[in-house]
Formats: C-alpha cells, sequence, structure tokens
C-alpha cells in the first residue's frame, strides 16, 4: 500500500484540486493508497476541506515542512510514503511510475515537475535544466517525492534541523542507502510563489542560500516564500 502524505499550511484554496487529483490517481492506477493531510496549525478551513474530501486529517504544529511530512510518516499504515505538496497534482501515470520502480528495486526517488500557468517566462526557461539538473545530480523535488518506509525508517525520516532543502537532504540520504530513481512520469506543481515573489526576491534568495549553505538552511529566518504570511496570488483559478 503507498501512503500519500501531503503537507499543508493554510491550503484552503489549492488544497482541493490536490485532493481531488490524488483521488482522481489512485482510481485510475488502481494501486491501494490512504491519503494523508498533515495539517500544520492552519488558521484557516484546510482541515476540514481534507476531512470533508475523505483524507485522513493528521494535526501537527511545528510550522516546520521536514516536521509535517515525518509527522504524517508516523501514522502512516503504507509500504512505500509518497511526500506530495499541497498545490501540486499527481496522476495515475506517476503512481504506477512509482510501483515499477519499488518494484524493480528502488529505494526512493523524484519527479519531472511542471509548472502551471501562469507562469514567469524566466520560470518557464529555467525549469528544464532544473529538472535536467535534479535527475543528474539525482535528487528530488519537495513538490514530489517517494521513498520505500523500510528506507525511510533507516534512515530516519526528513532532518528536522532543516527548514528548507530538507528534501535534497533525504534524496542523498536514499542515494546512500540504495537505488535512487527519477521517474520520466510528469506532475504539475503551482507556480504561485512565482508570480506573487518577484525575480529579484527569489534571486536574493538562492545568493543567501548559497553563501550560508547549512547554516542558512537550518534557520527558519530568512525563508518568507516558505514560512511567511501568505501573499495574494492573482493567478489562482
Amino acid at each position: 500500500m503507498f501512503s500519500i502524505i501531503i503537507p499543508a499550511y493554510n491550503e484552503e484554496d489549492y488544497l482541493p484540486a490536490t485532493l481531488e487529483a490524488a483521488k482522481h490517481a489512485i482510481e485510475q492506477s488502481q494501486i491501494e493508497c490512504e491519503l494523508i493531510m498533515v495539517d500544520d496549525n492552519s488558521s484557516d478551513r484546510t482541515a476540514e476541506i481534507a476531512s470533508e474530501m475523505g483524507a485522513i486529517v493528521h494535526q501537527v504544529a511545528c510550522r516546520q515542512i521536514a516536521g509535517a511530512r515525518n509527522g504524517g510518516a508516523k501514522i502512516a499504515k503504507g509500504d512505500v510514503f509518497l511526500f506530495v505538496d499541497a498545490d501540486t497534482l499527481i496522476t495515475g501515470e506517476s503512481l504506477v511510475a512509482v510501483q515499477r520502480a519499488v518494484e524493480q528495486g528502488a529505494a526512493g526517488g523524484g519527479t519531472v515537475i511542471r509548472f502551471d500557468r501562469p507562469c514567469p517566462l524566466w520560470a518557464l526557461m529555467l525549469a528544464r535544466p532544473m529538472m535536467i539538473s535534479y535527475r543528474l545530480s539525482k535528487v528530488a523535488s519537495g513538490a514530489f517525492l517517494y521513498c520505500r518506509r523500510d528506507v525511510f525508517e533507516s534512515i530516519g525520516g526528513f532532518d528536522e534541523l532543516y527548514y528548507a532543502a530538507e528534501e535534497l537532504v533525504l534524496s542523498r540520504a536514499i542515494g546512500k542507502a540504495g537505488q535512487f530513481v527519477f521517474l520520466d512520469a510528469p506532475v504539475v506543481s503551482s507556480s504561485r510563489k512565482l508570480r506573487v515573489y518577484s525575480g529579484f526576491e527569489i534571486i536574493k534568495m538562492i545568493i543567501s542560500m548559497i553563501i550560508g549553505g547549512q547554516r542558512w538552511a537550518k534557520r527558519a529566518a530568512g525563508k518568507e516564500i516558505w514560512y511567511g504570511e501568505r501573499r495574494t496570488d492573482k493567478g489562482i483559478k
């Protein structure tokens, strides 16, 4: 069985489409799955929406993506964990690809991420090189990361010292524990952060990340793009 784990904080606008896509993917693939939404202390209707749509709702209060994902894994019953962002649309093909990879010996991995529209031109131009880099580096985007349960438990899950790049750290650990397999089964993730934050703000954050390295990733400060007050996304459908 697969455990699809979706961490969320104030995601009432995007979560319905994410859950609907996941339910359709499960039906299409005919793979046994449980759908877990981890509510990280939301103040909106995130938890109610997830419950109404049939997801298992697990409450945490850590305001940290790594901690929320680990919280979902702790109650998960599946043999394979699939971590999906609350604004990402998976498909039946992606679930089947995960199943095939695991059956062939994969310890875990990621897949191709495509941005929804509208999306800034500069981001669209960088999307393909970024995915090539992820594939060659054998790391997964946080939007879609899968891992066998036994491997996840053996490496201790997501490192909760990290407030960013925790998916890269886990990807490296998966690669050391077994075979990391990057799939060719695209999923669609929201480009909302690229719409509501300017190119300058994002570049500034990337430079801070490069200069600060692990020290930067282990601090909550300077990560408003993930932990700051939610900006209004005019591109929402």
